[in-house]
């Protein structure tokens, strides 16, 4: 069940991401690069907004919250990096086995495990999944391209 998890937040967020990336292409984008910063100077310069308006702008867009977390499991998932897991425990601790927490889970980050086998991703997390990230898509594309 784990692969399968792992396998379905990498598929979902890849089909995103280059959906993103796309639009963004045809709306005149150049850059080779596609990360957060790169979306978010994007926006900015589509909006013609100062330096870290847009991406304020895009921060309070409605059900951000969730497109960052999924882009940040996404990212723990991919890099399996300390930077990434202690993202999701900063803002999401309850998303990941701990040590001392969870009873039977006795392995500090990092271990022989892989980001997959720490996080908590349920079938109610995929059940609630899409249609805050649905919510978010359009907003962002009624405000980057108003539509």
């Amino acid at each position: 069940m784990i692969t399968l998890r792992s396998q379905s937040i990498h598929m979902i967020a890849s089909h995103l991401e280059h959906a993103m990336v796309e639009t963004m292409v045809k709306n005149g984008w150049q850059s080779d690069k596609a990360g957060r910063l790169d979306i978010f100077n994007f926006v900015g310069t589509r909006l013609n907004s100062k330096k870290g308006e847009a991406e304020a702008r895009i921060r309070a867009l409605k059900n951000f919250e969730e497109w960052d977390k999924f882009y940040s499991i996404w990212n723990f998932c991919k890099h399996n990096t300390r930077s990434t897991y202690n993202k999701i425990l900063k803002k999401w601790p309850a998303l990941l086995y701990r040590k001392g927490i969870d009873e039977g889970f006795d392995l500090e980050f990092p271990s022989d495990l892989i980001a997959i086998e720490y996080l908590k991703l349920d079938e109610k997390y995929f059940n609630s999944l899409f249609e805050p990230l649905k919510e978010f898509y359009m907003e962002f594309c009624k405000l980057v391209y108003d539509e």
